[in-house]
């Protein structure tokens, strides 16, 4: 088993993009594809780790790409048979590592902190630990996967929970880690929250993400859908020009 593993959930279809080829593979920039700056940033992290790739039939030019570029990761590719991302991580605990981190592959993620971070707290016990990214913006929050932290642990946890519902939280989580031991527990627990779409007060308090330490980063951008892909493009541009 290796030590620590990243795990990239690639087998989604990308409808809300509607491309005709995987939406990991849409380039925002010149030889850079939207799964390219996930793999850049665990790069430069310095983490030794493996990389689990799960993925769907259908995206073989997926691996070729990745086999072209990032042959020089520990790369393991398994083909998902559930559905939706809770799918996406079940039936794999015989390909984790002792310590496992969860990113995803359509998101922009900047930050000098972060993934060693989010190990270092698997290893010293945490059951589960969130990356996120420090939110007041009522729009942003409304269709991410939002928490309420208080003194840097998670209170509760919502999945999109809409302009009606989205004020209470303060952060938009891009990670979630977990050590293998707890494997079993956490896809009981990440299954009844995608179940449920929110978990607070005695619900999540039965949970392993209950005070679970939040390791804030930098910056984050959820880009899997238009608007907010072409929001990202533009602000971009304006600091590289």
């Amino acid at each position: 088993m290796n030590k620590n593993c990243i795990i990239l959930p690639c087998a989604g279809k990308g409808t809300r993009l509607g491309l005709s080829y995987p939406k990991e593979l849409h380039y925002i920039a010149e030889d850079e594809a939207l799964i390219d700056q996930t793999l850049k940033w665990i790069t430069e992290s310095g983490v030794e780790c493996a990389i689990l790739i799960v993925i769907s039939i259908e995206k073989l030019e997926l691996i070729v790409h990745l086999e072209k570029k990032w042959n020089f990761f520990k790369i393991k590719y398994v083909v998902q048979r559930g559905k939706e991302f809770v799918g996406s991580l079940t039936n794999l605990e015989h390909c984790i590592g002792e310590f496992n981190l969860v990113l995803l592959p359509d998101q922009f993620v900047s930050s000098k902190n972060g993934i060693n971070e989010a190990f270092e707290a698997l290893r010293n016990r945490s059951k589960a630990v969130f990356l996120a990214k420090d939110q007041s913006d009522s729009s942003e929050l409304a269709d991410d996967g939002a928490l309420l932290v208080q003194n840097s642990e998670l209170q509760s946890i919502a999945e999109k929970p809409g302009l009606n519902n989205c004020s209470k939280y303060n952060a938009s989580w891009c990670g979630v880690g977990f050590a293998a031991e707890q494997y079993s527990k956490f896809i009981l627990d990440i299954s009844l929250l995608y179940t449920q779409a929110s978990l607070s007060g005695g619900d999540i308090a039965q949970t392993i993400f209950f005070k679970s330490p939040i390791i804030y980063v930098d910056e984050y951008y959820d880009l899997g859908t238009w608007p907010r892909l072409q929001w990202f493009l533009k602000d971009r541009m304006k600091y590289e020009l």
